[in-house]
Parts: structure tokens; C-alpha cells; sequence
């Protein structure tokens, strides 16, 4: 029996006595980002008028319609295209599953089938002109990957049968417009100029690429430096200014406690404590917030079962108190079944006198 031709089975007869020189996975996305803008500004732009085919797997890799709308194509897709979330469908900048359905929408020149689990995920596309050829695909395991290009007469011939029998095995009207579409192409001029100018320009590229990602980087990390030295500066006056409030307290409670005063002066002494420990609660945020952004976030072990409407029951005695001063009555309305939730109780009483605050 017959085995099944599959893309793997193609990329792996085409990958054998290349050079293997892996990169991992990120960098193999640029890689086919790069390469796939190289061919089509570069080369394919200039050779696409006078028709011909392409063949891609799982998404297809043009980002210009000119070329959709001149060159016929097969596309091995996964269930769901155009909608499916590409999740293995990697080498995409983004999920653009909405501009490739308008494309869809728009161009009919290829015929969708579906992708199997044997034919794997790996990017893969071959174009055919009468004057420009090429296949390109990454190929390889996790972080050891390969970007695979050939466009020699050999391997050319050799993925184009490969890809009338897939075509045959599977849809065999297909098969026939496949074989029509390259005998209508005739003789094709086999450009042996490509691969000497490919690689130096993808060279060129994929350094700009990396220069501008450097310094994205470089930008990203010197504002996330800053962000963390305002923290640190954030953190370092909440506690320079807790420390005197927490001071002023305790002499107010220690005054209350060994001198008598009349009620006048009794009250103002109050006063002053409740408007020093609301600000010391206010300092108490900025600080957790100080500590969110340099990402000192507190162990989980911190965390417990908490009961919200015990916790409401609390501290409303409080908030009455803190918002009557200011003319506001307060009503909360408990529901009896609350759930309850996963937290430091510490914080979260801080954060909700804060929010009343």
C-alpha cells in the first residue's frame, strides 16, 4: 500500500544534506518573517504578473492581495479557518485571523483543504512562476528549529510532484488543476542568480530586524527602570512620612492618657489622631502600589479564606465615622450568600478604606 504523502514527509525529504544550523523558536519567527518579506518585496514583486501557483501550510503567507489575486494557490488550513486561533499556527506576528477572513472575503484564488495532525504545523510555502521559484518552510523541534529555502531545479521538480500526489490522494479534481495550472506555467526558467542574492539580503534584514528590537528592548527597559526608581522613591517617603505620623499618635495616646484636659481640648486631640491614621493608611496604598510596580509582590502564603461581609461589618463603624465628619451618610446592604474570596485581609481593608476614602 501507498503511503500517505504529508508536508512533513516533503520537508523532511527536503531538509536532508542541508546545513543544520538551529535557532530557537523566536528567532526562527523572525527568520520567516523576514524571508517571507524578502521574496515578496525583493523578488516575487517583479515576477508575479505573468501568473503562476503557490502552495502554503497552515495560513497563507502573502500579505499583498496583488499577489492573491494573480497567483492561484492551495492552502492546507487548519478546521475553522478563517476563524480558528492560530496557536499553532506561530509564525505570525499576531492573531490576524479578522484581516485574513476579509481577505478571504475578498479573493477566491485558492482553494482551502484541510491540514492534518501528520502534516504538522510548520510553516510551509512554495511558489511557482515561469521566472521565479522558490519553497520555503521552518522545520525542526522546539527551540532547535531550521529555516529550510530551496529554488534548485531538483527540488523544485521533486515538491512538485510530492504535491500532485498529496493533491491526488486527497481531492482529485484538485489534482488535475494543480498539474493544468504547471503545464500551462511551460518551461520554467530556473533563476540560479536567487539564492546567491537571497541570503545576504535576509542577512541584511533580519540585522535591522534585531537592531530595532535591541533597542525596543533598550527603550522597554530603561522606562521599566525608571518606573521601578519612582517606586523606590514612592516607598522611601511612605515610610519617611508614616514614621512621624505613627510618632504623633503615640504621643497623642500617651498626652490622653497622663493629663487631663477639658473636653475642647480632649476632642482636638482626637482629631488630629484620626486625621494621622487615615494618613498613614493613605501612605499604607501608595506603598503596596510601590511595591506592585517593582514587582515585590508578597507571597502567596499571605493569602487566606476571607469573609467579606465580616469584613464589611468591621470596618463600617469606621467609615461612618471617617465620612460623617465630611457630611456623607453611609448605607451597605450585605448579600446573605457572599462568597468568599482569596486574599490578604491586612491589604484588603486597606484598599477598601482607601476606596471610601
Amino acid at each position: 500500500m501507498k503511503s500517505e504523502i504529508t508536508i512533513k514527509k516533503i520537508q523532511d525529504l527536503l531538509i536532508k544534506g542541508c546545513p543544520t544550523i538551529y535557532v530557537d523558536d523566536d528567532a526562527s519567527r523572525r527568520m520567516w518573517w523576514a524571508s517571507l518579506e524578502v521574496i515578496q518585496k525583493d523578488f516575487l514583486s517583479q515576477n508575479y504578473k505573468n501568473g503562476g501557483i503557490w502552495v502554503a501550510s497552515p495560513l497563507p503567507a502573502f500579505n499583498d492581495k496583488k499577489f492573491l489575486n494573480q497567483l492561484y494557490g492551495w492552502l492546507w488550513s487548519p478546521e475553522g479557518f478563517p476563524y480558528f486561533q492560530n496557536v499553532n499556527a506561530g509564525f505570525l506576528p499576531f492573531n490576524n485571523s479578522d484581516k485574513i477572513k476579509k481577505d478571504f472575503d475578498l479573493v477566491s484564488s485558492y482553494k482551502v483543504l484541510s491540514l492534518s495532525q501528520e502534516d504538522g504545523y510548520a510553516p510551509f510555502l512554495m511558489i511557482i512562476t515561469p521566472n521565479f521559484q522558490c519553497i520555503l518552510s521552518i522545520v525542526g523541534e522546539k527551540d532547535k528549529k531550521i529555516l529550510l529555502m530551496k529554488c534548485d531545479e531538483e527540488s523544485l521538480k521533486l515538491s512538485i510532484e510530492l504535491m500532485h500526489s498529496k493533491l491526488n490522494q486527497e481531492n482529485y479534481e484538485e489534482g488535475v488543476k494543480f498539474r493544468n495550472a504547471i503545464n500551462n506555467l511551460g518551461k520554467l526558467n530556473i533563476n540560479n542568480q536567487f539564492e546567491k542574492l537571497f541570503w545576504p539580503i535576509l542577512s541584511a534584514k533580519l540585522a535591522n530586524i534585531e537592531l530595532n528590537h535591541n533597542i525596543q528592548n533598550s527603550v522597554k527597559n530603561d522606562e521599566k527602570n525608571v518606573q521601578i526608581t519612582e517606586a523606590k522613591l514612592l516607598r522611601a517617603i511612605s515610610h519617611e512620612v508614616r514614621t512621624p505620623l505613627a510618632t504623633i499618635r503615640t504621643l497623642i495616646s500617651s498626652t490622653l492618657k497622663k493629663y487631663k484636659m477639658d473636653d475642647s481640648m480632649k476632642n482636638r486631640l482626637i482629631q488630629i489622631d484620626n486625621e494621622c491614621n487615615e494618613q498613614i493608611d493613605r501612605f499604607g496604598l501608595i506603598f503596596n502600589a510601590a511595591e506592585l510596580v517593582s514587582n515585590e509582590v508578597p507571597s502567596l502564603n499571605n493569602l487566606a479564606k476571607i469573609n467579606l461581609a465580616e469584613i464589611f461589618k468591621k470596618l463600617s463603624p469606621l467609615w461612618n465615622k471617617q465620612l460623617n465628619r465630611r457630611g456623607i451618610s453611609l448605607k451597605i446592604d450585605i448579600p446573605k450568600q457572599l462568597p468568599q474570596i482569596l486574599s490578604d485581609s491586612e491589604k484588603l481593608e486597606l484598599m477598601l478604606s482607601g476606596l471610601i476614602d
